[in-house]
Order: C-alpha cells, then sequence, then structure tokens
C-alpha cells in the first residue's frame, strides 16, 4: 500500500499495516522450515561442484603422510554427502514444494524464481556438465589411442605357429 497524501494517514491505514505484518510473519514462519532445506540442499550443490574440481587436480594426491589422509578423507566425506543427502534433500523439498503449491494455491518462490524450476534446471545443467566430461574423457583416449599406434609402442601379439617334426 502506498498512500501519497499525508492526510490519509490515520488508525485504520496503521491498523491495516499491523495486519498485514501479522501476515507476513505467520507466512515467514511456514516457510522457515522449508527455507532451510532448500540452503542445505544448494549448499550440497556446491558442494559437489568443489568435490568435481578436487577430483580434477591429480596434484591432491602428490601430498605426503597426514596431509594426504586428511584431503582424502574430506573427500569421501564430501562424496557421502553428495551421493546419500542431496537425494534425499531433492525429494524432500519436491514433496514439500508440491505440497506448498496445494495449501497455498501459488508456486514457492526462492529469490524470485519458482524453486521447483530451478531445482529441474540445475538437474538438466548437472546432466549436461556429465555428459560433456564423458565426451572430453572419450576424445582424449581417442586421441591417446592415435598417439600410440602412430608411434609404434602399442601392443603387437605375435602369433605362434606350430612346429612340424619331421
Amino acid at each position: 500500500m502506498f498512500v501519497e497524501n499525508e492526510s490519509d494517514f490515520n488508525d485504520n491505514l496503521l491498523t491495516e499495516h499491523e495486519e498485514y505484518i501479522e501476515v507476513l510473519v505467520t507466512r515467514l514462519e511456514q516457510m522457515r522450515p522449508l527455507l532451510e532445506q532448500i540452503q542445505k540442499r544448494e549448499s550440497i550443490l556446491a558442494e559437489r561442484k568443489q568435490y568435481e574440481e578436487f577430483l580434477k587436480d591429480p596434484d591432491r594426491l602428490k601430498q605426503r603422510g597426514a596431509a594426504l589422509t586428511k584431503q582424502l578423507m574430506k573427500e569421501e566425506k564430501m562424496s557421502r554427502r553428495i551421493k546419500k543427502d542431496l537425494p534425499r534433500y531433492t525429494e524432500r523439498i519436491e514433496k514439500k514444494l508440491k505440497e506448498w503449491e496445494n495449501q497455498n494455491e501459488e508456486a514457492f518462490l526462492y529469490n524470485g524464481e519458482v524453486y521447483l524450476d530451478i531445482m529441474k534446471r540445475q538437474e538438466e545443467e548437472w546432466i549436461k556438465y556429465k555428459d560433456n566430461q564423458m565426451k572430453e574423457k572419450l576424445e582424449k583416449k581417442q586421441k591417446q589411442r592415435i598417439t600410440d599406434g602412430s608411434s609404434g609402442s602399442g601392443y603387437h601379439p605375435v602369433k605362434k605357429v606350430p612346429s612340424v617334426n619331421a
């Protein structure tokens, strides 16, 4: 509500604003558990990106002793969270968002976007990223085979011919 004329400021307007504040506070309390779940999921998604970057860096395995152990344990913990918690949060959030839409007759917005759409887009982007990674890996292997084949350093089986004793 926007009031241009100061003479419109009265007790009724104040009461309307106070009631609207109560509605917003109630709505925030309804949203809070869902927002917490979304923030945890977003945190795991960020961790997944970080984990992928770790996996791309072969120098991480050149550490020795406790530093290597600590790094590998950190990666294992991240991997477990990604494989176990991300699908669980995603499923739980989808269910809660559908309940929200049924109860409130409107989509749940997160940063101005429908969060179900955000989740769908994130999944599509992840699948595309993994497909591109796989293609790059295959291309690299093919180039390596071509390089190995042309240099003559590949495996060449020798066929044994049975000897004939005359």
